[in-house]
Order: C-alpha cells, then sequence, then structure tokens
C-alpha cells in the first residue's frame, strides 16, 4: 500500500485570495467597457488552480466554474 503525497495546506494569503478573486471576477463581469472580462480572466484562473489543488472534493470547482459561467 503507498501513500500519496499531500501537499502542504495553502498560506493565508493564498487562501484570502482566493476569497477575493470572487470579487475581482465578479466586478470583471459588470464591465460593459471595452475590455469587459479579460482583465478578469486572470483571477479566474487562479481560482480555478486553487480549487483544484488545494480541495479534495470537486465540488469547489464545480462551485467556481459555475460561477465563472454565470
Amino acid at each position: 500500500m503507498t501513500n500519496a503525497a499531500k501537499f502542504p495546506p495553502p498560506s493565508r494569503f493564498a487562501t484570502a485570495f482566493f476569497y477575493l478573486t470572487f470579487l475581482f471576477i465578479f466586478s470583471g463581469a459588470l464591465n460593459y467597457g471595452v475590455t469587459r472580462y479579460f482583465w478578469a480572466a486572470p483571477f479566474a484562473m487562479y481560482a480555478v488552480r486553487y480549487a483544484s489543488q488545494n480541495f479534495e472534493s470537486r465540488r469547489p470547482l464545480v462551485g467556481v466554474l459555475f460561477f465563472i459561467a454565470s
């Protein structure tokens, strides 16, 4: 039986930034200017990456993807 390598828990900054990305994604979705959603895309990618790496369940990842799509 082999033990899977566990990643260290994320820092508090990374966790706080993850929750802050929802604000940036939401504000980018409300931007009706020339750039529209463009400036929110890096934050969306960070949120997807964080959710896929730091949660054992896939529910947070699905929630992030649903939030981005809506």
